[in-house]
């Protein structure tokens, strides 16, 4: 069932009216006073130019970009002292190594993209989280992102210490993905496809903690219909958003 352009005006329009960009401005209850304030990079994937996952009537851009404003909400309703920054907050194309180059420069504590997924085969769905590894799995579909021929320009010892941040990032980015798959596994609100390694450009030379979010197929019935329900991407939101901050928090799951 597809949705009607107007739909996915009101869609956009919801989301946009619950986006926040900077947590700090909100008041935190007195009893938060003593947590520790932390950052996390939220990335929709693709925008302007690069539509990414193109369905008749339906942008994995413009999903991508909704969800994640709705992802930053939730996590700011339920921990004010985690700073939401996001990648871009409208259809603009933003270069892959600047996306991940903001979240080493203001040393974020958490980094996670945002994208929909695509297969040949429409019978394929569920939600995946990607962590950066050089034996990947196959991709339902060729992003953007997939590609690692760029090359870091680093050299001696400033490479060194980069690949030591590297190499911690990715130990650490294993346990926020294990924190998201646990929660996702909680409900049986999508299929849950697991945790898989991707190159992806976006995560490769990443220096904090840092995750690719599949959240579903735009090129399966289920997922897509889904996808374009506010009431859906509420309740993802919500166990996305606790996943996430239970990362950040340290706690159980």
């Amino acid at each position: 069932m597809m949705f009607t352009e107007t739909c996915l005006t009101i869609l956009l329009l919801s989301a946009a009216q619950v986006f926040v960009s900077d947590s700090s401005s909100l008041q935190p209850p007195e009893t938060a006073k003593d947590k520790q304030v932390m950052t996390l990079v939220i990335d929709p994937g693709h925008g302007g130019y690069d539509s990414g996952c193109v369905v008749p009537g339906l942008h994995e851009k413009v999903i991508a970009l909704a969800f994640s404003r709705r992802l930053g909400q939730k996590i700011t309703e339920l921990d004010p002292y985690i700073h939401i920054i996001y990648t871009r907050t409208d259809d603009a194309a933003v270069p892959l190594q600047q996306r991940t180059a903001y979240g080493n420069q203001i040393q974020a504590d958490a980094f996670v993209s945002i994208h929909c997924n695509a297969h040949h085969e429409s019978v394929v769905k569920g939600f995946e989280t990607y962590v950066y590894g050089e034996q990947a799995v196959e991709c339902g579909h060729n992003h953007e992102e997939h590609a690692s021929e760029t090359t870091n320009n680093l050299s001696g010892p400033n490479a060194i210490l980069s690949n030591l941040h590297q190499q911690k990032a990715r130990t650490e980015s294993i346990e926020l993905a294990q924190h998201i798959q646990r929660g996702i596994s909680r409900q049986a609100l999508i299929n849950n496809r697991g945790v898989k390694q991707g190159r992806f450009r976006v995560l490769k030379y990443s220096q904090v903690p840092s995750v690719l979010l599949e959240i579903g197929y735009l090129t399966n019935p289920s997922d897509r219909y889904n996808l374009q329900r506010n009431s859906y991407q509420n309740r993802l939101a919500d166990q996305l958003a606790q996943s996430i901050i239970a990362y950040l928090r340290q706690e159980s799951v």
